[in-house]
């Protein structure tokens, strides 16, 4: 979801699992997928996508956005 509160950077997206943050995107990938999930927002939806939650010496996660494009065209197919 778009953090635009962020301190220090107004493009962030934040990553929330279960209702927890979990985390950012990075800036690059922020940029790009910020204004697809504000869009996602304005339709009335949630922006979601598989992650992959890794444990062990460096808990992580790893999130499949697909492209933009993609995104943005399951949401036209599911208005027609």
């Amino acid at each position: 979801m778009p953090d635009p509160a962020n301190p220090y950077d107004p493009n962030a997206v934040k990553v929330v699992i279960a209702g927890h943050h979990v985390g950012h995107l990075s800036r690059d990938v922020a940029i790009i997928f910020g204004p697809v999930a504000r869009r996602i927002i304005e339709l009335g939806c949630d922006a979601q996508c598989v992650a992959m939650i890794s444990g062990g010496g460096m808990p992580g996660v790893v999130l499949d956005l697909g492209t933009p494009e993609d995104c943005l065209g399951c949401l036209s197919a599911e208005g027609e």
